[in-house]
């Protein structure tokens, strides 16, 4: 079902090409993470439903880590990087690592 990649930025051009249409979905999964290796081997795509990505106006990265997201542009219409650029939107897209959402970050939104 998945296309395991341990490379960011293939896995990123693979992600960006990607269409409900492939055989094989692309995964990142860190060579170090033997745990989620094994849980991905075991599923198939009877384990999950297909919808279509609903684009956000604006989107905003916590985490330095996953900033390649922004090469994509699925998922919002436009990256901003400060809290001031989101007041020209209704709908707002935030990606970040789980140890980046904190409550202080949380309550500035």
């Amino acid at each position: 079902m998945f296309e395991i990649i341990n490379d960011e930025k293939l896995y990123f051009e693979k992600f960006k090409d990607f269409s409900i249409d492939q055989e094989k979905i692309p995964l990142f999964i860190d060579p170090k993470r033997e745990d989620l290796l094994k849980i991905s081997r075991n599923l198939s795509m009877n384990d999950y439903m297909f919808k279509q990505i609903v684009k956000c106006d604006l989107g905003m990265i916590l985490s330095r880590e996953v900033m390649s997201y922004t090469m994509n542009a699925d998922f919002c219409r436009k990256w901003i990087d400060t809290l001031e650029e989101m007041k020209q939107a209704s709908t707002l897209l935030i990606i970040g690592l789980y140890k980046d959402f904190t409550q202080k970050k949380y309550w500035k939104f």
